[in-house]
């Protein structure tokens, strides 16, 4: 899994650097606009294990956005495996901005999701629907005005979970503009 996020930031990284230079003095940020469009990749790790998550994010206005994403976790507990793929939809603000170069958002989500736990040991298994909702914050870094360096933090606390209620998330990744 790091190697594909590797791949994916090297691939981005050169497509971005073949892009036309502006030789203009005139410097213009295009960063949380209304109407823009972004796709997230982030990876990181959770008390049991690693995540995955893939997302989508509309800016409604300079402050505001929707978010939504699709999550995988694999991770061990005991001696139980388990493997998790949640969707999530919710909202994020931007709370604090350091000159067009660093945001700072807070975000809140509901997650419906599957579950599926696996104990190799009693060779049982069994799947179960699962849902809840979230909160947390990440910090956007600017590499380029089409690519930030994201930093997640997240708990989410899921009503059906075997293993617990709350998950706590921590992870790192890219957000690419598209429009």
């Amino acid at each position: 899994m790091i190697k594909q996020f590797i791949t994916v930031f090297f691939i981005v990284s050169f497509t971005c650097s073949l892009e036309a230079q502006d030789t203009t003095d005139i410097k213009i940020n295009l960063r949380h606009i209304s109407g823009f469009k972004a796709l997230d990749i982030v990876t990181g790790m959770n008390k049991f294990g690693k995540y995955m998550q893939f997302g989508y994010s509309y800016y409604i206005n300079n402050r505001t956005m929707f978010q939504s994403s699709v999550s995988w976790e694999r991770g061990k507990i005991n001696i139980a495996g388990y493997d998790d793929i949640f969707l999530h939809a919710g909202m994020s603000h931007t709370v604090y901005k350091i000159k067009e170069f660093c945001f700072i958002n807070i975000h809140y989500c509901g997650l419906l999701g599957v579950e599926n736990n696996k104990n190799t040991y009693l060779d049982k298994s069994e799947s179960l629907f699962d849902y809840g909702g979230g909160a947390g914050g990440n910090i956007e870094l600017f590499l380029t005005d089409r690519i930030a360096l994201l930093l997640n933090f997240d708990e989410y606390y899921r009503l059906q979970n075997k293993f617990g209620k709350f998950h706590f998330h921590a992870g790192a990744g890219l957000r690419i503009f598209v429009q």
